[in-house]
């Protein structure tokens, strides 16, 4: 039953379950990276979150550029993925809070070379050969791996793939 108004608005997260959650999948399932998505203010239970699952997850996953600043608010170093828009208002920023950037449009790659930026970036393609969430020309990532890698750095590969679609990427 409610007292106050004010406890409408009270959530209590029992942190241990969060944990026992993590533990399962990773005892349960190994891989080599273990990813939360905490987008939307981690889905709205606050960012505060990220204290209690930085030990045992080795990246935040996150959509939004003010998510990444909030989660940079509370922590420096985790390792974050950033896959919303990219483009020149936000763009050093990503940078200098050490994201790494979700690559969906060959385009924004060479739109980041062209602005000649000193710091490294650190990004994944996103590979969809139907063109509609990522890139669908495999020229594309060729033609990248031919560029100086100074200031790039690709860390990986995000898929859509379907079984006819994989020997051609």
């Amino acid at each position: 039953m409610v007292n106050n108004m004010n406890d409408i608005n009270y959530i209590k997260i029992n942190t241990q379950n969060i944990l026992d959650n993590i533990a399962y999948l990773k005892n349960n399932y190994p891989y080599d990276h273990y990813i939360v998505n905490v987008s939307n203010d981690a889905f709205w239970h606050g960012m505060y979150l990220i204290q209690y699952i930085k030990s045992y997850v080795d990246y935040l996953y996150v959509n939004d550029f003010h998510d990444l600043l909030l989660i940079r608010k509370y922590d420096k170093d985790i390792p974050v993925i950033y896959d919303g828009m990219i483009h020149e208002d936000n763009i050093y920023d990503l940078i200098m809070n050490n994201t790494i950037v979700v690559i969906h449009d060959f385009k924004i790659l060479q739109y980041i070379k062209n602005l000649k930026i000193k710091d490294q970036l650190s990004f994944l393609f996103y590979i969809d050969p139907t063109g509609y969430f990522g890139i669908d020309n495999k020229q594309d990532i060729l033609d990248f791996l031919e560029w100086d890698q100074t200031y790039f750095h690709l860390l990986g590969v995000m898929a859509q793939l379907n079984e006819k679609d994989y020997d051609n990427f």
